[in-house]
């Protein structure tokens, strides 16, 4: 376990932590690191509790065991909110400790408890190859894709809290993924710690040129405008953003994908239609072994997040995590996306519902949801901006900072 713990420790304290609170680096030599105020980061299992004497003890990754005092101003976290004090506690919970060392020995000034789904999970890192309605696609260091579902239960992180969800996730991001096996072989990611591409800086595998990506068999991936299609030579080409173009072959065993699943064949292919490439570089030239073409509606749409404020006959109403208010229109061919496809229209949808909106600005300057992934809001979880007694609006965010206005 203390092997998944190394990897999945810092999402696991972000988890649990408020937004703004420290992470501490390790210090050198592994048993603890120095924060703020002086205090010592230390994890491991819990091995032993002493409720007489209000002190516990745990056993870190190299076998030794740390005991810790907690006074009345030690506080408890994590993700769930269910850790509460010390009467919480229990044998094998893992835990972080971070102390400050008194004259009676390490005095615990926040102990966190690790999401046990979370230290469970598989691990992933690298970069995001596509990003789809409800799943997005990586390619890890080692050069393997995972697509990877995601639910109103995945967790983001980043710095800055740039990245609030799928919508915000780019092209060349770097991420860090903690997912879970689900019963169809889906994976489903419980957390992403995502960061932002550096200046300057070209995804693992790209070439210096910048024209391609490698991937899996040594495939590079081109993204682009189809611009000509040359059905004699079964070839297409493609203007890439930069504004160069690049040709590719096709044979019997090209794939084609789709979110609709009507791209088929290369007799599907359009002009201006946007497609993704994995080719192979043969001798006659890129060879396209995988092509995929992206919804252009998409595409153009307009991203949003947040709660739902009210629900009309054929619009809904959300408040975004920025504190603007919205109102979106709904037709028939929005599509309402949701785990166990618990919301499949505008009927289903709830007041204090976290849902994530991909709209397109119509002729009127009304607003069309184009897709809504919609998310049940949690037990005993209030809307954003609500007040804790539920009588009616708080003028804070979560987090205990006061709400900025609303942009004019």
């Amino acid at each position: 376990m203390f092997k998944k713990i190394i990897f999945a420790m810092l999402i696991a304290v972000l988890l649990a932590l408020p937004f703004g609170a420290s992470v501490y680096a390790d210090g050198p030599d592994g048993e603890g690191s120095q924060g703020p105020r002086d205090l010592e980061r230390f994890g491991g299992k819990v091995t032993d509790i002493n409720s007489t004497a209000r002190s516990f003890t745990i056993q870190k990754r190299g076998g030794d065991s740390v005991t810790f005092d907690i006074d009345e101003d030690t506080r408890y976290r994590s993700r769930s909110g269910e850790f509460t004090g010390f009467d919480d506690l229990e044998l094998d919970m893992v835990v972080i400790v971070f102390a400050k060392e008194e004259e009676s020995g390490l005095l615990a000034k926040v102990v966190v408890a690790l999401d046990q789904a979370i230290l469970d999970a598989e691990r992933a890192a690298g970069r995001v190859v596509s990003i789809g309605t409800n799943s997005f696609t990586m390619q890890t260091r080692a050069g393997e894709t995972l697509t990877l579902q995601v639910d109103d239960q995945t967790r983001f992180i980043s710095r800055g809290r740039t990245v609030n969800g799928l919508e915000d996730l780019e092209e060349g991001m770097r991420v860090g993924v903690l997912y879970t096996i689900q019963e169809d072989g889906s994976l489903l990611a419980k957390a992403v710690l995502a960061g932002r591409q550096n200046a300057g800086e070209r995804p693992e595998g790209q070439r210096p040129d910048g024209e391609g990506s490698q991937g899996p068999r040594d495939l590079e991936r081109f993204g682009g405008k189809v611009t000509d299609i040359n059905s004699t030579a079964r070839s297409f080409t493609i203007q890439k953003r930069g504004g160069d173009s690049v040709t590719f072959d096709i044979d019997e065993d090209t794939r084609y994908r789709s979110r609709s699943g009507e791209f088929t064949g290369f007799d599907d292919l359009e002009l201006d239609m946007v497609v993704i490439v994995f080719a192979k570089e043969e001798e006659s030239g890129l060879l396209a072994k995988v092509v995929v073409a992206l919804d252009q509606a998409i595409l153009d749409a307009e991203r949003a997040a947040g709660r739902v404020v009210s629900i009309g006959t054929n619009s809904f109403t959300m408040q975004t995590r920025a504190g603007e208010t919205l109102t979106l229109q709904v037709d028939d061919q929005t599509r309402f996306i949701s785990r166990g496809r618990t919301v499949n229209g505008l009927e289903d949808l709830e007041e204090g519902m976290r849902v994530g909106v991909l709209y397109t600005i119509q002729e009127d300057g009304s607003l069309l949801a184009k897709a809504v992934l919609a998310g049940r809001q949690n037990a005993g979880e209030r809307p954003e901006g609500q007040r804790p007694d539920g009588e009616g609006p708080d003028q804070r965010e979560p987090g205990g900072r006061p709400a900025e206005e609303p942009a004019s």
